[in-house]
């Protein structure tokens, strides 16, 4: 899943990018890729599709447009605990966006 952020943050931002990984007592480990590329609403919609398949093998690439197949897997993958949203880099102060997900603890996983 990491692997799949971060490899679109160097395709399709061209810029900065860092990677975070933040986690709190009680709360499962999130983490997040921030960028200063665009495209929220695509990559909203991206997520989103992924989160409501039932199975990897569900996501059919005619029903995502150019790419995000990968995104759509990561949802899947995280469960649905995905999302992206506007932030800063830590690094340059540049406005970014961070696209993130959680990694649920052992004992929650059904």
């Amino acid at each position: 899943m990491v692997s799949e952020l971060v490899t679109n943050a160097f395709l399709h931002a061209g810029g900065p990018c860092e990677l975070r990984i933040l986690h709190h007592a009680g709360v499962p480990v999130a983490v997040e890729i921030v960028d200063t590329g665009g495209g929220l609403d695509q990559i909203t919609a991206c997520l989103r599709y992924g989160a409501r398949r039932s199975a990897p093998e569900a996501i059919d690439s005619e029903s995502l447009d150019l790419g995000g197949r990968g995104l759509a897997i990561v949802a899947w993958l995280s469960g649905g605990r995905c999302g992206v949203h506007t932030t800063r880099l830590s690094t340059t102060g540049q406005p970014g966006e961070s696209v993130w997900f959680a990694i649920a603890h052992a004992t929650d996983v059904g």
